[in-house]
């Protein structure tokens, strides 16, 4: 069984004043795909540097013809709600779940998918280990260390 790919685009990095704007979802298991996007919230705080890397304008972010977060939400959980496996694929899972469920809080909506995710970015890395033999990490002595540890633990078999 395989998980669920998710991605958010949000109007910043504030897990608690930012606002969620559009979710992308793929079920790996048969490639079904949720897409929506939504307004966010009056209250809800817009960097500058967001509006930057995803080309849009507050305005557009507020668009009031489009359906509400709290419904852009709530559609998503339903979606996932009828998926068999609940498990997440994120890049920086801590980001978008995290996000996901201070908005469920806020909406008192009940979240459908499982706590655990699984990281894009260490599964990478896994795989360029398999592959090359070493991690792609920065070559300093605190990093080396760690790389180091965790080369020694893979080759064990521990991983």
């Amino acid at each position: 069984m395989k998980p669920i790919v998710v991605d958010l685009e949000t109007s910043g990095l504030n897990k608690v004043q930012c606002g969620i704007w559009q979710i992308g979802a793929i079920d790996l298991n048969n490639n079904e795909e949720f897409f929506e996007e939504g307004r966010i919230d009056e209250e809800d705080f817009v960097e500058k540097g967001a509006l930057k890397v995803i080309g849009k304008s507050e305005e557009e972010l507020r668009d009031e013809n489009k359906q509400s977060q709290k419904e852009l939400i709530d559609k998503f959980f339903k979606w996932v709600g009828t998926r068999n496996v609940r498990n997440l694929l994120c890049q920086n899972p801590q980001f978008d779940i995290t996000f996901l469920e201070l908005k469920a809080i806020k909406y008192d909506l009940k979240k459908t998918f499982q706590h655990r995710a699984f990281d894009l970015h260490s599964i990478a890395q896994v795989i360029h280990f398999n592959v090359n033999n070493t991690f792609l990490v920065k070559n300093n002595e605190k990093n080396s260390k760690i790389e180091s540890d965790v080369e020694s633990s893979l080759r064990s078999g521990i991983f």
